[in-house]
């Protein structure tokens, strides 16, 4: 009798242990899927929340004098620190005047007019301005503006629909000083995702799509063109890496003494702002995925023992002829895989099924255990639009049959260091 036909024959001639078997793992691997997906949710989550403030930290001074440029070589000289800003937003809208604006285009939560404004930003670091540092822009060509390089980037799009070119010169026109200001095109970025403004009003608090486009010049000029200096009297430091924000804030406060500066961590206040139930969510998917995990890991064992039981007299037979403990250990790992990967085929159906019709239930609940809400409507919309991954699923199944291989690996070794005279007495 081939291999495949014996197991197939050791399986089916126990179909009540191996129906057992087959539930057990087919309900811990749908727990397992509900907890990846939960885990996915909050990850999507703090990511909306990252976009609003980023990885940074405020640095303000109390009594509104400029902070000193010594202070500010310090800061840069820590470690996970990558740059800053000034924290006022400098932008002024400009009507374009040898070019037509193309505005971004509106999504699926409302609705946005065309605008023949475009939007000029200036910054220290236009790399690390939000909409770049949360990925929803990337320079595409050339290079971002500083101290050292005067001119603008201006959207692909933009830069296509009318002609224009890295070397070529844009004029914007000002209303307020009704004058006409002229720059170089010295970068072209792509939007990925159009910018979202934040607006609140008594229904709450939603975002629309920009109508502008966006143009980002140097800090110098910014301030060159309107004839006026501003003193940086509060800064946006910017940490590499969530973990480092604490570190740094820290590192900060030892050379900004308290009674001078103020210092905010921005990611953690708009957590407690508006995030808490993620900080809360992401103890309760945890201790999901943990539970399941720990649990499947108990539950499996024994049942595999107990399946092992029906196999003493067969092991006992195989370790008298002489047969490597290995070959043994393999023959009963395959015999539960058959039935782990046909249950898993069948639990990723199902899993997927109750994630899709009941995801936003189950956030519900998970966050009802939380004792907190969402209190921005739309960021929930959001995560629970993302949260439903394919790599997510299959990732939980992935670890769970690593578990289903540990838990069978444990108890079939027990089982093949018997002696023979063991396995006879106990069948």
């Amino acid at each position: 009798m081939g291999l495949f036909k014996r197991i197939v024959t050791e399986i089916t001639r126990r179909p009540f242990r191996t129906i057992i078997l087959a539930i057990a793992i087919l309900v811990l691997s749908v727990l397992s899927m509900i907890g990846g997906f939960l885990q996915n949710a909050v990850n999507m989550a703090y990511q909306e929340y990252v976009k609003l403030e980023g990885y940074s930290i405020v640095v303000e001074s109390r009594s509104g004098e400029t902070i000193p440029s010594e202070l500010i070589d310090q800061i840069l000289a820590l470690d996970h620190v990558v740059g800053y800003n000034d924290i006022g937003g400098h932008e002024l809208d400009y009507k374009p005047v040898n070019f037509m604006n193309i505005p971004y285009k509106s999504n699926s939560y409302t609705s946005v007019s065309t605008s023949e404004y475009i939007t000029l930003y200036g910054n220290i670091s236009t790399s690390l301005y939000s909409t770049f540092r949360n990925g929803n822009m990337i320079l595409k060509d050339g290079v971002f503006p500083s101290s050292h390089e005067k001119g603008v980037i201006i959207d692909s799009i933009l830069a296509a629909k009318n002609g224009l070119d890295i070397g070529k010169e844009i004029e914007l026109y000002s209303d307020t000083e009704d004058k006409t200001i002229t720059f170089e095109i010295i970068g072209i970025y792509e939007t990925l995702q159009a910018p979202e403004i934040r607006i609140d009003n008594s229904q709450g608090a939603y975002y629309t799509i920009s109508p502008k486009s966006y143009i980002f010049c140097d800090y110098d000029s910014f301030f060159e063109l309107r004839d006026s200096v501003d003193p940086l009297r509060s800064l946006m430091v910017y940490v590499d890496e969530y973990e480092n924000i604490e570190i740094v804030y820290n590192e900060i406060r030892e050379i900004a003494p308290e009674e001078e500066y103020g210092l905010i961590n921005c990611l953690e206040s708009t957590l407690s702002e508006y995030g808490a139930v993620v900080v809360a969510l992401e103890g309760t998917s945890s201790g999901l995925l943990k539970f399941t995990y720990i649990t499947s890991l108990v539950i499996l064992f024994l049942m595999t023992l107990l399946w092992m039981r029906d196999h003493y007299y067969e092991a006992g037979i195989y370790i008298a002829l002489g047969t490597e403990k290995i070959k043994i250990v393999l023959y009963f790992i395959t015999e539960i895989l058959i039935i782990a990967l046909t249950t898993l085929a069948i639990s990723l159906v199902i899993g997927r099924g109750v994630i899709y019709t009941y995801g936003e239930k189950i956030l519900d609940i998970a966050t009802g255990f939380t004792n907190s809400k969402f209190s921005d409507g739309l960021i929930q919309i959001k995560v629970l639009d993302n949260a439903f991954s394919y790599q997510s699923i299959l990732s939980a199944c992935g670890i769970y049959l690593l578990i289903v291989v540990i838990s069978t690996l444990l108890s079939s070794v027990a089982i093949a260091n018997y002696n023979p005279r063991q396995l006879f007495d106990a069948d």
